[in-house]
């Protein structure tokens, strides 16, 4: 960047002279530089100072280089992260865990099912998900194994990861296990059993739609429900019964109206749907107006057109037009396509 506010990033040749200096700040940096090093003559270089990074004596650096490390990838990059998931400072461990998931290389699996197995809560939450990124296969026993952990963390991590990799088998012991944790986990728990897309989950997500950390993701969970033959009818009562609440966050009203809208089947699904999307757009924060025109380019049919017409007519701000008008089109494509 230029101008008034230059990028303050170090280049890559600074950045290898950085990594020496003796203020933690100046190290921490060039080592997030040098992990955005894909110059072929420089990245081994840059690998090779990342690697000795892990052994700087403050942990702040030593995390920022394992995230680098992997970015940068490349030989032995690995062996290091996994002599780091070791380390005795828990922001290490688990960045160098992040590392391994994203890095792709198959060598650390039985690492990370020995820290998933074996290593401290932090880590083996951690070890959960980058596991089943990294090898889904080979992830499966270990994650059912790991629904039977003592830290609720851990489970949840596991559960998530169970139901992103698509393991059936976890499907009971998940719909046991949701009862028996606090709201946080059950509320995990029970994302994870409709990624698996089970209808079990529907009510724990039904308790959770109006609620300001979990709803937007309830609704979510719920939509992936509604996909589903077994699942729509019950989505679909959880979501209308929420858009009959009062005092109902704005964003959560219209994501639902939006899902009714895609998947309900009863006539009153559309109209509770449709009443929601269309009061957005007279909604008193912009945001939320600009949500619904969102939403309505998305879901909307030939009755939404004269209300976003109307609202860009009142408007004279040339970013809502262009809004409103991406709606139009995409209103008129969907209209013109052939069904």
């Amino acid at each position: 960047m230029t101008g008034l506010f230059p990028d303050r990033s170090p280049s890559p040749e600074a950045a290898l002279r950085d990594l020496k200096d003796g203020r933690p700040s100046a190290r921490q940096a060039a080592a997030e530089t040098l992990g955005d090093v894909r110059d072929p003559e420089m990245a081994p270089r840059a690998r090779a100072a990342l690697i000795r990074a892990t052994d700087d004596l403050r942990p702040e650096v030593r995390a920022t280089a394992a995230l680098a490390l992997g970015d940068i990838g490349g030989e032995e990059v690995a062996a290091a992260l996994i002599r780091c998931l070791d380390d005795g400072n828990s922001e290490v461990r688990q960045s160098a865990a992040v590392a391994l998931g994203s890095l792709g290389d198959k060598s650390a699996v039985s690492a990370l099912i020995g820290a998933l197995r074996d290593g401290p809560p932090d880590l083996r939450f951690q070890a959960a998900t980058s596991l089943a990124e990294l090898d889904p296969s080979s992830a499966r026993e270990p994650l059912l194994a790991a629904l039977e952990d003592d830290d609720a963390e851990v489970i949840a991590a596991a559960a998530l990861a169970l139901g992103a990799i698509g393991e059936q088998r976890a499907r009971d012991r998940l719909a046991e296990l949701i009862p028996k944790h606090g709201p946080k986990t059950a509320f995990d728990l029970a994302y994870a059993l409709a990624d698996l897309g089970d209808v079990r989950a529907a009510d724990t997500l039904g308790q959770y739609m109006a609620d300001d950390s979990f709803g937007w993701d309830a609704i979510v969970s719920l939509e992936k429900l509604a996909e589903t033959e077994a699942g729509r009818d019950h989505a679909e009562r959880h979501l209308t019964e929420l858009l009959q609440r009062k005092n109902l966050s704005p964003p959560l009203g219209l994501r639902a109206a939006a899902v009714l809208l895609r998947h309900g089947s009863s006539a009153a699904s559309a109209t509770h749907g449709r009443r929601t999307l269309l009061e957005g757009l007279r909604a008193r924060k912009l945001e939320h107006r600009g949500l619904s025109i969102e939403l309505l380019a998305e879901v909307g049919g030939p009755w939404a057109r004269e209300p976003l017409e109307r609202l860009r007519g009142r408007w004279s701000s040339r970013r809502l037009h262009d809004e409103i008008d991406d709606a139009l089109a995409a209103l008129s494509d969907r209209t013109e396509a052939p069904q």
